[in-house]
């Protein structure tokens, strides 16, 4: 008797210490890592916003691949770093950069990483090499195709910035970006509003807009032609109907010689051969606070309506989007 009890009470005993050595166990194994932090992490931390009039958050990326090229201060290449995931398009994301303490060039392209994409890097940077070498060039299907190629949207974004020292935590920055990419539509409507048969003209655009540098700049190169990537007829109106071609452009820059030409097919006469981005910057406005450039950046969606009266082109009257103008030709 006395033995069953001495077996029962260690067994207890027993019982009672395995359980004390788990919960032990288990409240070192919370404790240890609720008490033991992560490696603090050096670096950054970036938003990309979003500089567009048809954007209506700029925090929503507009891309779906993004390319990040982080050189030092002395314009060394450091690092790169690409998303294409999906998590893209929502406006919490953030792109964290591993970095040591120091001052960076930061320099990004969205576009150029997406299996669609219609630009892409002239050469990879590499150990040794230099911002300035940095260059995105359209792809050779693109240019001068006919028809026109609509070409993937290419994004541009640059900043400086400092990771400071003995920092625990990324340091947090905002990449503003721009679209380098633009959507024309070109518009042909009879004063009189009969109709217009589009498939009588032939359009097109050119311009040297091909190659940008570091600084999204334009390289100078062969001039090359856009050519309608879209032509149609659509109602502008009770019984109007017009005559409408579309365009993808690189990007617009002020005071380049890019002419916008529209033929009659009937005796391949010259209906208009105008300076497409004077025309352009006429929707600006005298008030504006924005430069040239800034405005052609800010805005890549642009429809121009040309009024057309017995064939000809009536070169005192434009609507840019939404603003119909009456002009003289000395603004020109």
């Amino acid at each position: 008797m006395f033995t069953n009890i001495f077996r029962k009470i260690c067994s207890s005993v027993v019982a009672t210490a395995i359980v004390c050595s788990v919960v032990v166990l288990q409240s070192c194994s919370k404790e240890k890592g609720k008490d033991v932090p992560e490696p603090p992490k050096q670096g950054l931390e970036l938003r990309f916003a979003y500089d567009g009039a048809e954007l209506s958050n700029p925090l929503i990326s507009p891309t779906d691949c993004l390319t990040l090229f982080v050189y030092d201060e002395s314009g060394n290449y450091v690092k790169t770093v690409t998303e294409t995931s999906s998590a893209l398009t929502g406006e919490n994301y953030v792109m964290q950069v591993e970095l040591p303490e120091g001052k960076y060039q930061l320099i990004a392209w969205g576009g150029i990483a997406c299996a669609d994409a219609s630009f892409n890097l002239v050469s990879t940077p590499a150990a040794g090499s230099k911002n300035s070498e940095l260059q995105v060039a359209m792809k050779d299907n693109c240019k001068n195709a006919n028809p026109g190629v609509n070409l993937h949207p290419l994004y541009y974004g640059t900043l400086g910035v400092s990771v400071p020292a003995g920092s625990d935590k990324l340091t947090q920055a905002t990449v503003p970006m721009i679209c380098d990419t633009n959507n024309i539509r070109i518009i042909l409507q009879n004063v009189n509003n009969s109709p217009v048969n589009v498939a009588d003209f032939t359009f097109e655009i050119v311009d040297d807009n091909s190659l940008l540098n570091y600084q999204n700049e334009v390289i100078s190169q062969t001039p090359l032609t856009y050519y309608p990537c879209a032509t149609g007829q659509t109602e502008a109106g009770a019984n109007v109907t017009v005559g409408y071609a579309d365009f993808s452009t690189s990007r617009l820059i002020a005071g380049g010689n890019c002419v916008l030409t529209v033929i009659k097919k009937d005796g391949n006469r010259t209906v208009l051969s105008i300076p497409l981005i004077n025309y352009i910057l006429l929707g600006q406005g005298e008030n504006s606070e924005m430069t040239d450039q800034q405005f052609l950046d800010h805005q890549t969606k642009w429809t121009l309506t040309l009024y057309l009266e017995e064939g000809r082109w009536v070169s005192t009257r434009i609507k840019i989007n939404d603003w119909e103008l009456r002009l003289n030709d000395t603004k020109l």
